[in-house]
């Protein structure tokens, strides 16, 4: 008889260390599932932030291509032949206009983004 409670016993300690056991390996297994996601997540946002350089730098050369046309148009304005040229500079200022009106947009966007971005993070 205490031959079999040593055994029960043993065989009782025996399952609880393999309860605990596999509870670690769980635990490990959810650890390195979380570190994996994180690693795909900060993937996710280092190619997101290249996204938003190139954006950036993107809206800076439009800027300066509105700006050099509208050095253009002035020095035109200012030319002899300004007799046809109205109408031109019209639709010309109208288009910049609107080039103007998308800077502005995707500048609001781009900032819309940072700060959604910084409240994830944070």
């Amino acid at each position: 008889m205490a031959d079999a409670l040593t055994i029960f016993l043993k065989l009782l300690s025996f399952l609880f260390m393999l309860i605990v056991l596999c509870g670690m390996v769980i635990h490990n297994l959810a650890f390195a599932d979380q570190r994996a996601r994180l690693m795909m997540s900060m993937e996710g946002l280092s190619k997101f932030g290249d996204r938003i350089k190139e954006s950036r730098r993107t809206i800076v050369e439009t800027e300066e291509l509105g700006a050099s046309a509208l050095q253009d148009l002035h020095s035109q304005r200012q030319s002899p032949w300004q007799h046809g040229v109205e109408d031109t500079i019209g639709k010309s200022k109208k288009v910049l206009t609107a080039m103007s009106r998308r800077m502005s947009r995707n500048k609001w966007i781009i900032g819309t983004i940072i700060a959604v971005l910084a409240l994830l993070l944070s």
